[in-house]
C-alpha cells in the first residue's frame, strides 16, 4: 500500500490510500514493475532509467511505500544497523562524510539506517555491546567499523551468517579481519606522488603526538621506499593533551610559533590532515612567509565548503562519496544472497594539487 500527502483548504495534511496501479498509470508501466523498483531486492530486475523515474514520480507526488506489511511477509525490515562510537561521529568530519554518503546510497534502495551507539571503550566491552545488539536488534544487516569487532562478535556473525560489512576510515590502524566484507581506502599511492610533487623542496612532516598512527607510519614507509631526504627527525609533533584541549588548527598554529627556529629551515609542509594544514597556513601568513608549501589530507576544504572562497590546500583527497555506495552496496548484495563470498574492497586515494603549494618559491 502507498501513500498520498495532501492537503485540504485549511492547510492539513491529508493521507489518501492510493493504489499502486495509480502509480504505474503515472509511470507508463506495470503494477509489478512498480512493486520490483520499490523493493531492495527486486530492484535490479528494473532498468536504471525506469526506477529512476518511478522514484522520481513517488518523490514528486509524495507517494511513500508501507514497508511494515511487507516485512511481515517478507521477514525484511528495510533498515540497516551502524554501529558507531557516538563522540567519533561528533569529532570526526570525516566520519561523518562517510556516514551521509552511506546513508544517500541505502536510500536509492528504500533502506534506512538505525545509528547503534557503543561506547568506544575497551575492545572486549565494545564486542559485547555489539553483541547484545546484534541479538536483539531486526535489522537486515550491519555495517561497523573493522577495529570495533572482537573475535566473539566476529565468530556468532559467521555462525549466523548474517548480512555483515566492515569498513576502515583512511586514518584507522589497520587491522585484518578474515573472513569479512570489508571496504578500506589505500593512500600509498597518493602520499607517492605528493612527494614527487614536492621534489626539490625541504619537507617536514607535522602532526599530533599520539594520534594518526597510522597515517604516521604510512608516511615513514613511503619515506623508506622513496628518495624523499625526509627522516625521523623532520617529525613536528603537537602534544596529544594540547590537541584535546585547543583543537588541531589552534595546536599546529602554535606549534609553528613554539618551534619557529627549527621549522624555519624548511620550505615544505606535509600535516597529518587538512585542520593542521590550515593552522600551518594561518601561523606562516602571520610571520610574512609565502614561499612555505603546505599540503594536508581528508580534502576537507573541497568536501565541506569552509569557506566562500575556493579551496586553497593542496591535499590528498579520499574517495568518501565512492567509499559509502560502495559499502552500500556490499551490504545490500549480502543480504540479497547470504551465500556470496566474503570480499575485500580496496579504493585509491588521489592527490589535488591546489594553490598552498604552488608558491613564489616554485
Amino acid at each position: 500500500m502507498l501513500y498520498n500527502v495532501s492537503g485540504n483548504k485549511k492547510g492539513a495534511l491529508i493521507m489518501k490510500d492510493v493504489s499502486i496501479h495509480e502509480i504505474a498509470r503515472l509511470c507508463g508501466v506495470s503494477a509489478m514493475t512498480v512493486s520490483r523498483a520499490l523493493d531492495p531486492v527486486m530492484r535490479s530486475k528494473v532498468r536504471e532509467k525506469t526506477r529512476t523515474r518511478i522514484l522520481e514520480a513517488c518523490d514528486r507526488h509524495h507517494f511513500y511505500p508501507k514497508f511494515s506489511a511487507r516485512s511481515l511477509a517478507s521477514g525484511k525490515t528495510n533498515s540497516i544497523g551502524l554501529f558507531l562510537a557516538l563522540e567519533a561521529l561528533g569529532s570526526s568530519p570525516t566520519l561523518s562524510l562517510f556516514v551521509k554518503f552511506l546513508v544517500e546510497e541505502l536510500k536509492k534502495s528504500n533502506y534506512t539506517v538505525s545509528i547503534l551507539p557503543i561506547s568506544g571503550g575497551d575492545p572486549e566491552t565494545t564486542d559485547k555491546e555489539i553483541m547484545r545488539t546484534f541479538l536483539s536488534c531486526r535489522v537486515d544487516g550491519f555495517v561497523l567499523m573493522a577495529c570495533h569487532i572482537g573475535e566473539m562478535a566476529l565468530g556468532e556473525i559467521k555462525k549466523r551468517n548474517f548480512p555483515t560489512a566492515t569498513f576502515m576510515m583512511p586514518s584507522e590502524i589497520q587491522t585484518c579481519i578474515a573472513p569479512m566484507n570489508r571496504v578500506s581506502i589505500d593512500n600509498s599511492s597518493a602520499f607517492g606522488e605528493l612527494f614527487e610533487h614536492l621534489h626539490g623542496r625541504k619537507i617536514a612532516m607535522v602532526g599530533i603526538e599520539g594520534a594518526h598512527n597510522t597515517r604516521r607510519s604510512e608516511w615513514l614507509e613511503v619515506i623508506q621506499k622513496q628518495d624523499t631526504g625526509v627522516s625521523k627527525k623532520d617529525f613536528f609533533m603537537s602534544p596529544y593533551e594540547e590537541y584535546k584541549k585547543i583543537g588541531e588548527t589552534l595546536a599546529a598554529y602554535r606549534l609553528v610559533h613554539n618551534e619557529w627556529k627549527r621549522m624555519k629551515r624548511y620550505d615544505a609542509f606535509i600535516a597529518m590532515n587538512d585542520h593542521i594544514a590550515i593552522g600551518l597556513r594561518e601561523a606562516f601568513r602571520d610571520k610574512g612567509i609565502s614561499h612555505a608549501a603546505v599540503a594536508g589530507f581528508d580534502d576537507i576544504e573541497g568536501y565541506l565548503r569552509l569557506s566562500g572562497d575556493e579551496p586553497e590546500i593542496t591535499t590528498i583527497s579520499p574517495p568518501f562519496r565512492e567509499f559509502g555506495a560502495v559499502c552500500a552496496n556490499m551490504i545490500l548484495a549480502q543480504i540479497a544472497d547470504p551465500e556470496l563470498p566474503m570480499r575485500e574492497i580496496v579504493i585509491k586515494s588521489k592527490l589535488i594539487i591546489r594553490k598552498s603549494t604552488l608558491t613564489k618559491g616554485t
